[in-house]
């Protein structure tokens, strides 16, 4: 499975090609499908991008959890599955996102593709930058309050600062 880490800021055209990060891509090299699968994220003003196998494996979860017919599988394919778009990988590494996702994010002339692991995401740059702003202090809560092996993280362990 594909694990997808880095902050790209990324140009795109008024087709809406854009280039796919070399690491993203190099990530996807070998499966069966040379390209990503993107659905909106269901909490913030994002679409999530991942390898098909991402996708089948959380599809995969949510009928063993809750079962193939049940109503939150029923929700799941509605509004994650179905909504989901393969978007191919050119020769020149080049993803071509469509209009309506362009729109929904108000992505012009950049994009943040943000490295989450399993997946990544993709912004605007306006949207990912006001989101980076509150989550930077919530990512010092959730380090702190890691279990066992806790160890104190300071904001300057996290994004600089301070001696060097």
């Amino acid at each position: 499975m594909a694990f997808f880490v880095e902050e790209v800021i990324g140009k795109i055209d008024s087709k809406g090609r854009t280039s796919l990060p070399a690491p993203y891509r190099s990530e996807l090299e070998g499966s069966e499908f040379f390209g990503i699968v993107v659905f909106k994220s269901l909490e913030d003003n994002c679409y999530i991008g991942s390898d098909i196998e991402y996708l089948k494996n959380l599809f995969d979860r949510v009928a063993e959890e809750h079962g193939p017919f049940s109503r939150q599988m029923k929700i799941f394919r509605r509004e994650v599955v179905s909504k989901s778009k393969r978007l191919s990988v050119d020769a020149d590494g080049r993803i071509v996102i469509p209009q309506a996702i362009r729109s929904q994010l108000g992505i012009d002339k950049q994009l943040v593709y943000s490295g989450g692991g399993d997946f990544f995401e993709i912004w605007s740059a306006e949207s990912f930058a006001k989101a980076h702003d509150s989550d930077a202090s919530e990512a010092l809560e959730v380090l702190n309050g890691l279990p066992a092996r806790k160890q104190s993280v300071t904001m300057n362990d996290l994004f600089g600062g301070g001696d060097a």
